[in-house]
C-alpha cells in the first residue's frame, strides 16, 4: 500500500468508526459488559466499527470520535438555528479543517451547547470527566429534566475538576453512569466501551422523559428521578398543570458576544415560573433597520412530574449577524 492510499484508508476508517450502520456483529466485544448496548447502537445506526468487524472497546475516546458519537447519538443538528451565512468549522475553531470527515458535527456541537474550545485538538483523547460534561450539556439539549438533587459520595472527588462535578452528580442521579467502588477516575481516558455505554443509557434517560422509545429497554430501573410512585405531595412542590393548562408569559433578556468575524452569539435568558418549563427558538425576523427579533416558545412542564415552586431561567442560544446592532427576544404561542 502506497502512502497516499494508506492516509486515504485512516480518514475513511476513522470517519466510519463511529457513524453509519455496519450490516455484521462486531468480533472483538463478546467479552465487554457493555456488549449488549454496543450492539444495539449499532443496530440503531449510531456507530459502528474501527474497521472490518472489530469495534475496540479498550481504546481511548478522541474528540472527533466523541462529538459524532453524541451528535449522532442524541440527534443533535442545525434545524433549530437560522444563518446568514453557511457555517464553516474554521469560523468557531482553529484545528477543525474545513473538509473534515467530523467538521460538520463540530459545527453543531457548537450551535448545541457543547461549547467546545476554540482551539481544541479534534485528534486528542478524552477524559471520563471531559466526556461527562459534554454528554450532560448535549442530554439539557433534549429537554428542561427535572432530576433529584442528590448529592454522591465519591472516594476521589478531589481529583475531579470543580467545573465537571456538577455534571457527574447530575449523570450519576439519572442513572446514566454509575461509580466503581465510590470511584469515578475522573482523569483516565474514557474507552470507547465506556462511552458507548454512557450513550445508551442516555438515550433511554431522555427517551423515556419525553415520550420516545428507546432502542431495547434500558438496564438501569424504569422510573423517573425525583418523583416517587405513591410519594406524599411536600410542601413548596407541585405537580405540573395539565397540558391544556395555558402557558404563562415570559420575561427574556438578550446578550451579545462576539462568536466569529461577522457573527455574534445571543444569549436569550428567560424567566420562568419553576423549573419544568423549557422553552425553544421558533425563528429570527430580522428588520431593515439592523433590528433582529429572536422568537421563542415556552414548553409545558411534564404533568407526570413534581416542581418546587422557585422562580427559574432558561437560556437558548442563536447566532446573527454583528451587523444587528439591536437584538431582543419575544415569546409566541
Amino acid at each position: 500500500m502506497n502512502p497516499l492510499t494508506k492516509r486515504i484508508s485512516v480518514v475513511v476508517l476513522a470517519a466510519a468508526m463511529l457513524g453509519g450502520t455496519a450490516a455484521f456483529a462486531f468480533s472483538d466485544i463478546s467479552q465487554d459488559p457493555a456488549q449488549t448496548k454496543i450492539e444495539s447502537l449499532r443496530k440503531d445506526g449510531v456507530l459502528s466499527g474501527m474497521d472490518g468487524d472489530r469495534f475496540a472497546p479498550k481504546e481511548v475516546l478522541t474528540y472527533d470520535q466523541g462529538i459524532r458519537l453524541l451528535v449522532k447519538g442524541l440527534d443533535l443538528s442545525l434545524a433549530h438555528i437560522s444563518f446568514i451565512k453557511a457555517p464553516k468549522a474554521s469560523d468557531y475553531y482553529t484545528h477543525v479543517p474545513d473538509d473534515a470527515w467530523y467538521a460538520e458535527d463540530f459545527i453543531i456541537a457548537q450551535h448545541n451547547g457543547l461549547e467546545l474550545p476554540q482551539d481544541v485538538d479534534p485528534s486528542s483523547q478524552l477524559t471520563r470527566e471531559q466526556f461527562a460534561v459534554l454528554l450532560n450539556k448535549a442530554i439539557q439539549q433534549k429537554g428542561n429534566f427535572a432530576v433529584i438533587e442528590l448529592f454522591n459520595i465519591l472516594e476521589d472527588e478531589d481529583a475531579i475538576d470543580p467545573a465537571a462535578s456538577g455534571s457527574i452528580q447530575t449523570l450519576l442521579n439519572m442513572r446514566v453512569i454509575k461509580l466503581e467502588k465510590a470511584q469515578f477516575r475522573p482523569k483516565a481516558g474514557i474507552t470507547r466501551s465506556e462511552a458507548a455505554d454512557w450513550l445508551y443509557e442516555a438515550r433511554a434517560f431522555v427517551a423515556s422523559h419525553t415520550g420516545g422509545a428507546p432502542s431495547s429497554e434500558p438496564s438501569t430501573p424504569a422510573g423517573t428521578p425525583g418523583a416517587v410512585p405513591g410519594a406524599t405531595p411536600v410542601p413548596g412542590v407541585t405537580a405540573a398543570p395539565p397540558e391544556d393548562t395555558p402557558l404563562v408569559w415570559s420575561e427574556a433578556a438578550v446578550s451579545l458576544e462576539k462568536a466569529a468575524d461577522g457573527v455574534n452569539k445571543a444569549l436569550v435568558t428567560i424567566q420562568v415560573p419553576h423549573p419544568g418549563y423549557g422553552a425553544v427558538i421558533t425563528g429570527i425576523e430580522f428588520t431593515g433597520d439592523k433590528e433582529a427579533v429572536i422568537r421563542y416558545r415556552l414548553t409545558p412542564p411534564d404533568p407526570d412530574m413534581m416542581y418546587p415552586m422557585v422562580v427559574s431561567k432558561v437560556e437558548l442560544q442563536t447566532y446573527v449577524s454583528s451587523e444587528y446592532t439591536s437584538v431582543t427576544a419575544q415569546q409566541v404561542k
